[in-house]
């Protein structure tokens, strides 16, 4: 159960790494922050 819960959480990390860093690239790439603002707001 332990275990269970553990591995759960790793995965959690791992998808919220993942998100962070792909948000960060985004930010980064002026273009496609313009393309997103564009198309959000």
């Amino acid at each position: 159960y332990m275990k269970n819960l553990f591995v759960e959480r790793k995965q959690n990390y791992l998808i919220d790494n993942t998100r962070k860093l792909i948000i960060e690239i985004f930010m980064r790439n002026k273009f496609t922050r313009k393309y997103l603002f564009k198309h959000w707001i």
